[in-house]
């Protein structure tokens, strides 16, 4: 006689099951949160490009109306200023117009250690600023509060940047500080206190005077604020040995100005920190505003 096996119902999951499951659902939750930090990271970065290359039109803006300036006024009307650079120049008014253009980029668009050290009062104009070639260059006076402005070179070109756009415009370029920016950040820089635009991050964007890179845009060997090249081959037949005008004229302008008349391509830049928030010299995954400008590029190093 055969009997049939009998099976017990199970009482519930086993441990090992459990387990399992439990594995899944974290596998699962840690996918779902790398896409979601990855959406997240990604905004942030769409956000500080559009925060660099709104304020890298600004600054560009501003540069061409110094030079429609120079142009349209200093040298069609003979202003002082053009006319003491002319005869410092030999009577070469392209060598002097660029040489004036350097001077006023310096003077609307410091850097962070000429304004500590050279924020002395100028006797003819009575308010801050810098002599050159005889000439007197006066800061706008919203530059004054940053001459005691202690940190990194980023941290204090930021706000630097800050005041060059918002505080100092040129005549016709007004720059909307909350339109297509994430707005302002409080630096502490030593004894100053100051605001800066700040990236997705709450880094500062900061800026660089006369980058050099092969990636610009245009003739690598054409300087923009020399198109004639009146600088970069401003040699003295008399003086065939250093030290040449042009390097003469370079140390007059300061330690930042060392071998800037070369003839080559360079820019004004505004750069972020990117993902890292490490500014690595516009380079790394710093987010800089001319490599924005190219169609495919996210503004990273190329």
């Amino acid at each position: 006689m055969k009997y049939a096996k009998r099976t017990r119902a199970r009482d519930g999951i086993t441990l090992i099951e459990i387990l399992v499951s439990l594995a899944i659902i974290t596998v699962l939750v840690s996918l779902s949160a790398a896409a979601i930090f990855k959406i997240k990271v990604n905004g942030m970065v769409r956000s500080t490009e559009t925060s660099v290359g709104r304020i890298q039109m600004g600054v560009d803006k501003q540069v061409t109306i110094i030079a429609d300036n120079i142009r349209t006024k200093d040298r069609q009307q003979h202003s002082p200023d053009f006319t003491n650079l002319v005869a410092y120049c030999g009577g070469d008014e392209d060598r002097a117009a660029a040489l004036l253009m350097y001077c006023r980029l310096k003077q609307n668009f410091p850097n962070p250690n000429e304004l500590s050290s050279t924020m002395t009062l100028a006797p003819q104009i009575g308010r801050p600023g810098f002599t050159a070639f005889g000439v007197n260059f006066a800061y706008s006076p919203a530059f004054a509060k940053l001459a005691a402005a202690t940190g990194s070179p980023e941290a204090v070109s930021a706000a630097v940047l800050r005041v060059a756009l918002s505080e100092k415009a040129q005549g016709g370029n007004s720059f909307n500080a909350a339109e297509g920016t994430a707005g302002d950040i409080d630096l502490t820089l030593g004894p100053v206190t100051a605001p800066a635009f700040k990236d997705a991050w709450d880094m500062p964007i900061a800026f660089k005077r006369f980058h050099e890179a092969a990636d610009l845009s245009g003739n690598p060997n054409q300087d923009p604020f020399d198109p004639t090249g009146k600088l970069a081959n401003w040699l003295s037949p008399s003086s065939p040995n250093p030290p040449h005008p042009k390097t003469v004229a370079e140390n007059a302008l300061g330690p930042a100005f060392s071998g800037v008349f070369d003839g080559k391509n360079k820019a004004i830049v505004v750069y972020a920190a990117g993902v890292n928030k490490n500014f690595e010299g516009l380079g790394g995954d710093d987010i800089v505003g001319y490599r924005l400008r190219s169609v495919g590029n996210r503004g990273g190093a190329p």
